[in-house]
């Protein structure tokens, strides 16, 4: 994938998302790395208009580089209203091939891929 490669899943109903974890895909090749990846927050669906880099809710950012086949968590902001998709996102050119992401919602977990 090119600039902003990113990952949308879809919560089905409107829910408050309090942490998203992300477990990497292990890749032989150290080129595929997650660097800074983003998390965001939209209730707007991808049929009516796909999400662009830092054009939604920021739900937070991983700070660093990610080594293969391990699990990070991102823990969302405060306070944040209830949505129903979340965004995995790169700011750099890259590949995003997640192994799971779970998205933690007031303390339970939903596995979304």
């Amino acid at each position: 994938m090119s600039l902003g490669a990113l990952a949308l899943l879809r919560l089905g109903p409107v829910l408050y998302v309090s942490r998203v974890r992300h477990m990497s895909f292990y890749f032989v090749h150290t080129a595929h790395r997650y660097v800074n990846f983003i998390v965001g927050l939209t209730n707007v669906s991808p049929n009516i208009s796909t999400p662009t880099l830092y054009n939604y809710t920021l739900c937070g950012q991983y700070p660093g580089s990610v080594t293969n086949g391990t699990t990070v968590s991102v823990k969302c902001r405060d306070n944040l209203p209830p949505f129903r998709y979340v965004i995995v996102q790169l700011p750099l050119s890259g590949f995003l091939v997640a192994c799971e992401v779970e998205v933690l919602v007031r303390g339970t977990r939903m596995s979304n891929i």
